[in-house]
């Protein structure tokens, strides 16, 4: 309603890049109009249309046309605002998901030989688009900021399976990496574009239909579930034919491969199948936990390179310190202590220099769970009763408490709190066994932190990084967005970078996604809230068409917390991208060593992409810089230098010559052509 009719420019933080926003409204003026008819009529004036088609006619309840007062009125509006525009994008749909109105285009032609003016002409997007741009370019105003959307509600309406594309769209990109690493062979085009396909059908933000209740919604429910099944499996594949040329089945030799463009330090884990007979790892610190599977801490893997490790049937010997105590974990660098009673931490503390950064003074912790029914108020909704808390791991590589607790909407709720040897972070593995119900809910797991009242939220949002408080545009959704990877919500001098792995919508402040069907404006927040508080909206059923109405069964949710001082965008980004890409370990017959396909020197740059080309005759390098100001960067080839340089566009099409020295703007991006013959 803000932006109704005043159509502007949006300009990208790198101050360069526009896309022309058309704000059409209403979006179904077909429906509001009173046109939709499902009653099917025969067309017997049209030889061979199928009689099945719906007819559907701009009538409102006594049989007048209303088309035109709706034309008048909007073009009087326009005229007495002083708009500049005398083009009127109209939206004409019958409703969502609704058939195509059939008799369009024959009333299309009767106004047009009934009315002078204005002229009604049928057009696609692009036309539009490009009438407005010829007509109207140099008035045309511009705007910065985030247009934050609405609908990503209906994401946690099938919260397990959109947790499957998450991260097969982070393993898809690794799989692009690592065919770089290993020699440049492009993956198989089929299954790659496959791939992708499926996540993108996925992503697209309804599940389809009108009446959940009727039989064929089932059916439209299980074909969006096997998007997000199928992403996940082809990803997967895509992956293993990926390593599959090095890969030995049953081998003692472990490469782990580093896919991020910097060194690493994490633990790796080995399936309890693929370690019977062996007891630990040679030249490295080794656990057996208690699934059966070995754990082993994969040190200083170089950026874009590789290790290899060799398990051992020897039994080592461990004299480490214990990580666990009570209801406390420790490392050398965080302590963390979980509350008895609700099984949340209740206390976080950065052991450097000893800030704790669970807020006492507010209704939440860290990791509290909440189910809210409906719309209820925030303080109505309950946490999680009879909580056990015992030792799950407790060794030289990992240590974890597990919580197991009744909770209201669940058969079961654990959460599982880990601590890793040397890491300065703590790690969440909360698992719901969930109860599906068509009453309406929502689960939420908050974490106020303790942090100074002037703190600064940042987060990662696609191609850029967003304060919340002050970058939404007027008409923006403050009570519930979407992150990319991470949010930072840092002080002068202390601050925590949190990462939500499968459930990505949060609120600040409160829970505050307690909105069902279709709410008054008045209803929508004016303000964010305090972002010191995030709260992760796991999973709901609020609305009441286009989505799943209930979900049941295992879902889980993975969070990981960084405790840090002031806010370093580096430190920030590489923490999010460590946790969504993983190191990969397979079992391989050789010790497999790589170099680095191309190394940066400037941290606030990293790489988005690097890629075999499409023609398998280059290699495709995607930049991006997290700065707010223009930053350069110097490119050097460990594995050896191109022949040449080019600049690219998003379809591999060569531009101009480029050298070593790269320029982004801020927030900007670069794609280039490594070309090695």
């Amino acid at each position: 309603h803000v932006w109704r009719n005043k159509h502007f420019r949006w300009v990208a933080p790198d101050g360069k890049t526009k896309v022309l926003y058309l704000q059409v409204f209403p979006y179904n003026v077909a429906w509001k109009l009173g046109a939709f008819n499902m009653n099917p009529k025969p067309y017997t004036d049209a030889p061979g249309r199928d009689s099945a088609h719906f007819a559907c006619t701009p009538l409102n309840g006594s049989g007048e046309f209303t088309f035109p007062n709706f034309v008048f009125n909007e073009t009087a509006a326009l005229e007495k605002a002083g708009s500049p525009y005398d083009i009127y994008p109209c939206a004409w749909s019958l409703s969502d998901n609704a058939p195509v109105d059939v008799d369009l285009p024959d009333y299309v032609k009767k106004w047009n030989e009934s009315y002078a003016y204005p002229r009604l002409v049928i057009a696609s997007a692009s036309t539009i688009a490009n009438a407005f741009e010829t007509r109207f370019g140099k008035v045309i105003p511009e705007v910065r900021g985030d247009l934050t959307e609405y609908w990503t509600d209906g994401l946690g309406t099938d919260a397990r399976r959109v947790g499957y594309n998450r991260p097969a769209k982070e393993m898809l990109v690794q799989a692009e990496i690592l065919s770089t690493m290993l020699g440049g062979k492009p993956l198989p085009a089929a299954d790659s574009y496959a791939a992708w396909r499926w996540i993108q059908l996925g992503t697209e933000h309804t599940w389809g239909y009108m009446m959940p209740d009727q039989p064929i919604a089932k059916t439209i429910e299980a074909t969006k579930a096997s998007y997000f099944e199928k992403a996940r499996d082809t990803s997967r594949a895509v992956l293993g034919k990926t390593v599959d040329p090095i890969v030995k089945p049953w081998s003692d030799t472990i490469t782990v491969f580093n896919t991020l463009a910097w060194p690493r330090t994490d633990p790796i884990l080995i399936p309890a199948a693929d370690c019977k007979g062996f007891a630990s790892v040679e030249d490295t610190t080794s656990q057996r936990l208690s699934t059966g599977e070995l754990v082993f801490l994969a040190s200083e893997i170089p950026a874009l390179g590789s290790r290899t490790y060799k398990l051992s049937k020897n039994v080592v010997e461990s004299r480490h310190k214990s990580m666990v105590v009570g209801n406390t974990l420790e490392n050398d660098l965080v302590k963390a202590t979980l509350d008895p009673q609700t099984g949340d931490i209740a206390s976080l503390v950065d052991k450097k220099t000893g800030h704790e950064f669970v807020n006492a003074e507010s209704p939440y912790r860290l990791n509290s769970y909440r189910y809210l029914r409906g719309g209820d108020a925030p303080a109505k909704a309950t946490g999680p009763t009879e909580v056990k808390i015992t030792i799950k791991e407790n060794g030289p590589v990992v240590a974890s408490l597990l919580v197991e607790s009744k909770a209201e909407g669940c058969n079961k709720l654990t959460r599982e709190i880990r601590i890793i040897a040397g890491k300065p972070q703590i790690e969440i593995v909360n698992t719901v066994d969930k109860i599906a119900t068509r009453a309406k809910e929502g689960i939420h797991f908050a974490f106020a932190f303790n942090l100074p009242k002037d703190a600064t939220a940042r987060m990662d949002i696609p191609w850029g990084v967003m304060n919340p408080v002050t970058d939404q545009i007027d008409g923006a959704n403050k009570n519930w967005l979407a992150c990319q990877r991470w949010i930072d919500v840092s002080g002068a001098d202390c601050g925590v970078t949190w990462v939500p792995v499968e459930a990505s919508i949060v609120q600040f402040g409160d829970i505050t996604a307690n909105l069902l069907g279709a709410v008054a404006r008045s209803s929508w927040k004016k303000e964010i809230g305090d972002t010191r508080t995030i709260v992760s909206w796991a999973l709901n059923n609020h609305w009441h068409t286009n989505f799943p109405l209930e979900q049941g069964g295992i879902i889980p949710f993975n969070y990981a917390i960084l405790p840090h001082g002031a806010y370093d965008p580096v430190v920030a980004n590489r923490f999010g991208l460590e946790q969504n890409q993983p190191l990969i370990a397979v079992p391989t017959e050789k010790r497999e060593e790589t170099k680095a396909a191309v190394a940066l020197d400037n941290p606030r740059i990293f790489i988005s992409t690097l890629k075999p080309s499409d023609d398998g005759q280059a290699t495709i390098l995607r930049l991006r810089s997290l700065s707010d100001k223009p930053e350069t960067v110097k490119l050097s080839f460990p594995a050896g230098k191109p022949k040449s340089i080019e600049l690219s566009d998003a379809m591999e099409s060569a531009g101009k010559k480029a050298g070593s020295n790269v320029s982004l703007l801020p927030c900007g991006t670069a794609t280039l052509i490594l070309r090695m013959k």
